[in-house]
C-alpha cells in the first residue's frame, strides 16, 4: 500500500512538484530547495518515537486520506476564475492580455474583472496581475459556419 500511496501522491502533486523545481533551478534564493524535502524527511524519521499517539493510524484514517487526495487530484487539474465584483473597467486590446491589436468589445463597460484564475491547477493570474509566460494556452482550430 504505501507504494501505490506514494505514486498517487506523486501523480497528485506533480503540477506543484514541477514549479518547485523550476523555481529551485532558476532563483539563486531557493537553490538549497532541493535539500529541503530530504532534510525534513530525515528529521521525521529520527524522531519518529516522539510523535504523539494521535499520528498514529487510526481506522477512518485510509479513507480521509483517499477522500483528500481524490480532491487534491481534481483540484490540481482545475480551472478556476475567481472575479471581483467590484471592479468595473472598460475593455480595450491591452486591458484584455491577449498580444492582439483588436477586439470587437473595445470600448465596453465590464462589472467583475479576474482576480485569480487557476490553469490546470497552476495560477495564471495573482491579484489582478497576469503571471502566465508565452505558450501557457493553446489555439484551438475551429472552422467558420
Amino acid at each position: 500500500m504505501g507504494t501505490g500511496l506514494a505514486a498517487a501522491l506523486l501523480w497528485a502533486y506533480w503540477l506543484t512538484f514541477a514549479e518547485m523545481a523550476a523555481r529551485w533551478s532558476s532563483d539563486p534564493q531557493y537553490s538549497h530547495g532541493y535539500l529541503v524535502p530530504a532534510f525534513a524527511g530525515l528529521l521525521l524519521w529520527q524522531r519518529r518515537a516522539r510523535l504523539p499517539a494521535v499520528w498514529q493510524s487510526h481506522p477512518a484514517g485510509g479513507g480521509l486520506m483517499a477522500l483528500a487526495l481524490l480532491l487534491r487530484c481534481l483540484a490540481g487539474h482545475a480551472d478556476i476564475a475567481v472575479l471581483d465584483a467590484s471592479v468595473e473597467r472598460v475593455i480595450s486590446p491591452e486591458t484584455l492580455c491577449q498580444g492582439v491589436d483588436f477586439t470587437p468589445f473595445a470600448g465596453l463597460a465590464a462589472r467583475g474583472w479576474p482576480r485569480h484564475v487557476l490553469l490546470r491547477g497552476v495560477p495564471i493570474v495573482q491579484d489582478g496581475a497576469l503571471r502566465a509566460g508565452p505558450g501557457t494556452g493553446r489555439f484551438v482550430q475551429r472552422r467558420l459556419p
